[in-house]
Formats: structure tokens, C-alpha cells, sequence
């Protein structure tokens, strides 16, 4: 205690890491993010409400935000706003129309974030402030709509790029070589299939796993090609539109009737007739798994392939028509693959299989045609019946 005095009670403290994502603790940080930016754009409603940006607003914002404030309402508020927060798990970006709106804007993100809950902010050479920012390499511009790669970034792209193919880099620098790439591909929305090729010397199984970061990774001859392709992209596409990240939505009509295929894969040893199975239906299908399977995949994976097969068994045949269909599985795995992207060497490469097949990218496009959703357990219990082969459950 503060007096010297030895106390009775037992203090822990518990450490959690936060990796855009990438760890359980990131989605306790991003919820508190997002709260923290709801309170952030309430504060400045009020302040917008009690005429604190008139001054400045020309009547064409006037009208712009006259024009929106009948739109419903989002997660944040209302949609008549003329400044933004947005947050990647621990990481802010706020814009804001006009000077007084940008000032103030930055006093409510530092009393509520600094002041009130008492977070620490990073130091200040990392802080962007501007019309425009750059972001791992890119540059972004909200005032003008676009993203480009800056010279001399681009250069020292085509260097490490360059030297990758000679067999030059360890495994740590082709590991910092691909953040670059995966965000400029993401931005630019090119073949994700190349990507995620590169990624194999990182993954599971790969050089960086096999033989640490300092090993140097000779790349493969189809790694060569990746490698020359995004070195074709990098020299003659300098930027682009904002809006060429973004899908289009063409969504679904409501009174579309939804089509639901469940599956599932079992793999305990013990049972003989374990296997991949899925139903559509009072239609089922079963395929028993050789110990070869069981060896060479996870269930993770298994369940993938057990999506694949049950999405084509039926989208080049009886749903080909279909407007909407919906795949259940069991593996949350399953659709945060299909949704984001596949984090191993594996999933990768089967998601790419995936996405150059014709039939699933007939079934892309319009939006919400192809969905995807977990249910666990008891709940998917066509798909589970379907994998172990107990037709007594199906009917």
C-alpha cells in the first residue's frame, strides 16, 4: 500500500494483444472504438446544433446537409453529418469539413479519448494531419477521391520486387514486402489469387515457419510470375479511384425465394462413416474420408472444400437459376474465408481455386445472391446428419 503496509488483497493483471484483427483482443478494442466514436459524433451533432460551423458554411453545405437529414439513421447517427470517425481497431481517421469543424473536431477526439477515459496517444511524428495522408506507402486524398503510390515508395517496391525474384530477401523482408502489396492490391482491387500465392513463403509449412525469418526464400517459378505481374502493375498504374475498392451493390429483391444447402465435415477416428456431406433438402449427399484426408487436413479446411463441393454439386445444375441461395456450415472459418480472406497457405490456395471457377463468379454478382452462414452444433443438424452418413436423421 501506499503506506508501506503489505495488503491482503491479490491484483492481476492481464495483457492482451491487438493486431488489426488478427487476435480475440482486437474485437474488445474495436467495440470500444466504436463507442468511443459514437460519443465522439454525438458531441459534435450538439455542437452542430447550437450553430457553432454557420459561420462558414456556404449555402450549397447548407443545402447538402438540408437534402440528407430525412435519410434513416446509421449505427453513428445521422447521415446529414459534415465530419467522420472511423477506426481500425486502435487506429483513427477523422475527417472533417471546413476549419472549424476540423479544430473542434480534433478537441472532442482528445478530451473524450485523452482527458475523460484516459487513453494514451501515439507519439506525435506518427500523427497525419492534411487534406491528403499515406497509409502504409499510399497516399490517400478524401478531397480528391483517389489513392496513389508516391514515386519514390514505387521505386523501392520495384527494388524489393526485384530482388525477391533473385532469391534475395529473408523471409522477414518478404514479409514486409507483402503488407505492401496486400494493401495496394486490396485498394486497387486486382487478382487477389496473386496475392495470395506470395503469401505461401509466410504461411504454415513455408521458409519463414521452416527455417526463421533470417533464411533467404528462393521463390518458386509460378512465385516468379506473381512477382513480374505486380511489378507490371506497380510501374504503370500509379493510383486510383477511391471508389475502385469499393463493390458495387446490386442487391437482391426482397420477395426472392432463398435457397439453403447445409453441410458439414466429421473427422473423429472413430467413427467409420465420418466424412463431407451436405443436403439440399430431401437431397443429400455423403463422401467418406480416407485416412490420407484425415492426415493431410484440419477441420477448418475440411470444411471449406465441403462448402466448395456443395455449392458446385448445385449451382451448375438444379440452382442455376437460383436468385439467392444460402450455405450453412459448422466452421466459423468457413465464412470469414469466404467473406474476408483466407489467413494460411492452404486456405489460400483454395480460395483462389475457388474464385477463378466461372460458376461462383456468375453467382458474385448481383450482391447478396451467394450468402454464407455458420451454425454451430445441434443447430446444423442436416449438415451434420449429411456428414455422417445417417440417412435415418435426413428423413
Amino acid at each position: 500500500e501506499t503506506d508501506g503496509s503489505v495488503s491482503r488483497t491479490l491484483l492481476s493483471e492481464l495483457s492482451a494483444v491487438m493486431a488489426m484483427g488478427g487476435k480475440p483482443a482486437s474485437l474488445v478494442g474495436q467495440r470500444a472504438s466504436n463507442a468511443t466514436n459514437r460519443k465522439v459524433l454525438a458531441r459534435m451533432d450538439e455542437a452542430e446544433a447550437a450553430g457553432v460551423f454557420a459561420a462558414e458554411d456556404s449555402p450549397e453545405l447548407v443545402q447538402w446537409r438540408a437534402d440528407r437529414d430525412g435519410l434513416p439513421h446509421d449505427s453513428y447517427g445521422t447521415q446529414a453529418r459534415l465530419c467522420d470517425v472511423l477506426t481500425f481497431t486502435d487506429d483513427p481517421r477523422a475527417v472533417a469539413v471546413g476549419v472549424l469543424r476540423a479544430v473542434r473536431l480534433l478537441v472532442e477526439i482528445w478530451d473524450l479519448c485523452g482527458r475523460t477515459i484516459g487513453l494514451r496517444f501515439s507519439k506525435p511524428e506518427k500523427w497525419i494531419l492534411g487534406a491528403s495522408g499515406t497509409w502504409v506507402g499510399v497516399r490517400f486524398s478524401g478531397v480528391l477521391g483517389i489513392v496513389w503510390i508516391p514515386a519514390e515508395k514505387a521505386l523501392r517496391a520495384l527494388c524489393e520486387l526485384a530482388d525477391a525474384g533473385a532469391g534475395l530477401l529473408t523471409a522477414e523482408l518478404w514479409r514486409r514486402m507483402m503488407g505492401f502489396l496486400e494493401h495496394v492490391w486490396s485498394l486497387l482491387r486486382r487478382d487477389r489469387h496473386v496475392i495470395d500465392i506470395l503469401w505461401q513463403p509466410c504461411g504454415r509449412g513455408g521458409v519463414l515457419a521452416r527455417e526463421g525469418p533470417a533464411a533467404r526464400v528462393v521463390p518458386t517459378a509460378e512465385e516468379r510470375r506473381m512477382l513480374a505481374r505486380c511489378a507490371y502493375v506497380i510501374t504503370n498504374y500509379p493510383g486510383a479511384s477511391l471508389l475502385a475498392s469499393v463493390e458495387p451493390e446490386r442487391p437482391v429483391a426482397e420477395s426472392t425465394t432463398v435457397w439453403v444447402l447445409a453441410g458439414d465435415a466429421a473427422r473423429e477416428p472413430d467413427d467409420l462413416d465420418a466424412g463431407l456431406g451436405h443436403a439440399l433438402y430431401h437431397l443429400w449427399t455423403h463422401m467418406r474420408l480416407s485416412q490420407d484426408m484425415l492426415n493431410a487436413f484440419d477441420t477448418p479446411h475440411l470444411e471449406f472444400i465441403q462448402l466448395v463441393m456443395m455449392f458446385l454439386t448445385h449451382a451448375e445444375g438444379r440452382l442455376q437459376h437460383a436468385q439467392c441461395v444460402l450455405l450453412e456450415c459448422d466452421a466459423l472459418a468457413t465464412p470469414v474465408t469466404l467473406v474476408k480472406r483466407a489467413r494460411t497457405p492452404l486456405m489460400r490456395a483454395l480460395l483462389g481455386a475457388l474464385l477463378a471457377h466461372p460458376v461462383y463468379r456468375r453467382f458474385l454478382q448481383p450482391a447478396g445472391r451467394l450468402q454464407v452462414r455458420q451454425r454451430r452444433g445441434l443447430a446444423n443438424g442436416r449438415g451434420d446428419a449429411a456428414s455422417r452418413n445417417q440417412l435415418d436423421r435426413l428423413c
